[in-house]
């Protein structure tokens, strides 16, 4: 038996954040206790290793249930598009170093031209499956379908994955409005404004021919295989509805407070951006994440485009008067819980898969993590020195 025994850590767990020691044993947390001078903790081998994390944080591995940072990984400049399987290689050491130990690749199912159609996404797809499957994955990547309802041609592949077991969420879309509008061009994946305004036509017109008890059913596939189903960019309570009646338990980047309030009046997640958290503000000026956070309407914080503001807006939350152990379960437990993997995932708790990062937080408010354990393996370990600017010396 190989145990891991964390020292002298800041632990956070669903209902406090104290001093102590963490016990991990073969991939799972066996003990946590709190330090007043005298330890409990009971080794089961000679074969362990001690981590001193003194002035660190030891937070839950993060679950990102909302992030399509790999399109620009994939397609950084137009015409410019890397290997699926090398962008994702590329990808894991930046996941990583910002805390996520569970990444839900949001692919895009939209029946567009380019990144986004159904041939591309369901290459995306596989190479996920691929990774999930290899030893070089260094964290978990499960698969996040987003479905455009506009894209009836779709619906095969759609199934196909998810009678496979290889989704583990599915957003429900229709962004046929939204096409003319300039945030939604800007998001449109490797199309010129052009072909951006006949795609818009081109979505209305299907729209109106659209059968709906077709996506109706694979929102029906999915729930009978267990995978929980979001809305999205509910606007008003009648969508959020609309959605509820059919078994959907999560509402994606509600637009509205009245959305938003009615999805947790019913006992939804609502999934906010972090990005929004650090910005303060949205940026398509709609409810602000910061905001639904001080009125208690958001449940989730994901990444959506940028990794990089998980962890940050955590401890921003933080510094605003939340309580640590609260910030931290928007990014940690509630995703696990709408994900239906809280039995074993989401919460640092005896009995629970052993995924984690230590921590530092600066008195200049500065977020870094140094090391990060999936599984009961160390995937990221960053030893942080000084390093000198030679010039430095010279003109000094």
């Amino acid at each position: 038996m190989h145990q891991t025994i964390i020292t002298n850590g800041t632990i956070v767990t669903p209902g406090e954040t104290f001093k102590g020691n963490i016990v991990l044993s073969n991939g799972i947390i066996e003990d946590i206790e709190k330090t007043d001078g005298s330890s409990t903790l009971h080794l089961q081998s000679d074969n362990y290793e001690t981590v001193n994390a003194e002035d660190k944080y030891v937070l839950p591995g993060l679950i990102d249930t909302h992030s399509d940072a790999f399109e620009k990984i994939i397609n950084p400049r137009k015409n410019a598009l890397f290997p699926f399987s090398f962008s994702f290689q590329a990808m894991q050491p930046q996941l990583l170093s910002c805390g996520i130990t569970t990444m839900l690749h949001a692919v895009s199912f939209n029946g567009e031209e380019g990144l986004r159609s159904n041939e591309n996404g369901l290459k995306i797809a596989r190479e996920i499956e691929k990774l999930q499957l290899s030893r070089d994955a260094s964290l978990r990547h499960f698969l996040h379908v987003r479905y455009e309802i506009t894209n009836e041609e779709g619906l095969t592949v759609l199934n196909d994955l998810i009678e496979q077991k290889l989704v583990y969420l599915l957003s429900i879309m229709d962004h046929s409005s939204q096409y003319d509008s300039p945030y939604q061009l800007d998001k449109t994946v490797g199309l010129t404004e052009e072909e951006v305004f006949q795609l818009a036509e081109d979505a209305r017109s299907k729209k109106a021919l659209i059968d709906p008890s077709k996506w109706k059913k694979l929102i029906n596939t999915a729930q009978n295989q267990g995978i929980s189903v979001a809305s999205h960019d509910d606007e008003t309570k009648e969508h959020v509805e609309q959605f509820r009646q059919l078994g959907v338990t999560i509402s994606e980047f509600p637009l509205t407070t009245e959305a938003a309030q009615y999805a947790v009046d019913h006992d939804m997640f609502t999934v906010f951006g972090a990005p929004n958290i650090i910005r303060g503000k949205s940026h398509k000026n709609s409810i602000s994440a910061k905001e639904a956070v001080e009125k208690e309407l958001a449940a989730i914080i994901c990444s959506d485009y940028y990794p990089y503001s998980l962890l940050p807006s955590i401890f921003h939350l933080h510094n605003e008067g939340m309580e640590l152990h609260q910030a931290v379960a928007l990014a940690t437990l509630h995703p696990a819980q709408a994900l239906q993997v809280d039995s074993w995932l989401g919460s640092l708790e005896t009995g629970k898969t052993a995924d984690l990062c230590l921590v530092e937080h600066t008195p200049e408010d500065r977020v870094s993590v140094t090391d990060v354990m999936v599984n009961g393996e160390w995937n990221f370990v960053q030893r942080k020195g000084n390093v000198r600017n030679p010039a430095n010396s010279v003109h000094s």
